[in-house]
């Protein structure tokens, strides 16, 4: 951020975030659960954007809500598509592309509104100050996206201890196969 752009205005700010994830080796698989604590910054605050790619989204609810909030998840960059694939001089059509579709979700590719009634004042002690929201959000991740990658027994062999570890490029690494730390 330069010196003369301000912040983005989101109408909220995070103030808790508790997550609770189960990984699951066999099949490369993460299912989470994130409560996420907000305190809203303005009355007018009807939708959270949040950031979310490469994962499916379950179910968003609020424990002050009996019913699932509604939400809409859209990851600009599944659908990305090249003309011809392993073509060098198709670069500038995916440096475009690309940036069209982060440009696309730059706001936030989860919407997720809240109910009416959610954003409220305190009357308690006076001062008026916003009561926290808490909203929480199930998903799964798969790994071999951009990010995961999973090392390990995949056909039955037993001797190899499967394990996942964050990867600027993720996929799926067979037993056997050479790898380098300085992969290009």
């Amino acid at each position: 951020m330069t010196s003369n752009e301000k912040p983005r205005y989101r109408g909220f700010a995070l103030s808790h975030q508790k997550a609770t994830l189960d990984v699951s080796l066999a099949t490369g698989l993460i299912t989470g659960i994130t409560d996420l604590t907000i305190i809203p910054t303005s009355d007018d605050l009807r939708v959270l954007y949040l950031h979310f790619r490469q994962g499916r989204i379950k179910n968003v609810t609020s424990p002050a809500s009996l019913s699932p909030l509604s939400f809409t998840h859209n990851d600009p960059l599944q659908s990305l598509a090249l003309s011809k694939l392993g073509d060098a001089h198709v670069f500038p059509e995916a440096k475009r592309k690309a940036f069209a579709a982060y440009a696309e979700g730059e706001e936030g590719e989860l919407a997720v509104r809240l109910e009416e009634g959610s954003v409220r004042r305190s009357e308690e002690d006076g001062t008026g100050d916003f009561i926290p929201v808490v909203v929480r959000i199930e998903y799964e991740v798969r790994a071999g996206g951009e990010g995961l990658a999973l090392f390990g027994a995949l056909d039955g062999d037993d001797d190899l201890v499967s394990f996942m570890f964050p990867s600027s490029r993720g996929r799926r690494i067979k037993s056997g196969e050479e790898t380098s730390v300085h992969e290009s």
